[in-house]
């Protein structure tokens, strides 16, 4: 019997920090958007999927900054295989935190290195719309202050 109560609530816990298949498949293909933005130097595309608050944090540095933080065509590596790590809600807001693989392009070839680097994807409308925020960013609490941060 004990065992039976610890279970429901271990599904309970497991339940609450996941998505529904709407908010999966809509994550999903946002994640996609954003790789293949970053992937392919638009610009553009790539800054609309960055949370508005940290794009608004670095715009009020200056253009410089600004330019320096989001420049795309200077990079000389993309985005790959993304892994889903953690999922928190808090009412309509969701945070999720992704793993990728860092892929270099050199002269000649690809090398998939071992390096990963992390980003926060973030949803104030309970899934439908989300935005990134390196997770580096995330976690500078002076950095795009509005947000809280439930990772």
């Amino acid at each position: 019997m004990k065992k039976n109560v610890l279970f429901v609530l271990l599904m309970l816990i497991l339940g609450a920090c996941s998505l529904n298949a709407t908010q999966e498949a809509t994550l999903t293909s946002t994640t996609n958007d954003f790789l293949k933005a970053r992937k392919e130097g638009m610009q553009l595309a790539y800054i609309s999927m960055i949370h508005p608050s940290l794009v608004r944090a670095y715009k009020d540095q200056g253009d410089s900054v600004f330019l320096a933080k989001f420049e795309l065509n200077s990079v000389d590596n993309y985005l790959d295989e993304p892994i889903l790590r953690t999922v928190k809600k808090d009412n309509s807001t969701i945070h999720a935190l992704y793993e990728f693989r860092v892929i270099q392009t050199g002269w000649i070839e690809e090398e998939i290195t071992q390096k990963n680097t992390t980003y926060v994807a973030i949803s104030d409308d309970n899934g439908k719309t989300w935005f990134f925020m390196p997770k580096s960013d995330y976690e500078n609490k002076d950095i795009a202050k509005d947000i809280e941060r439930l990772l």
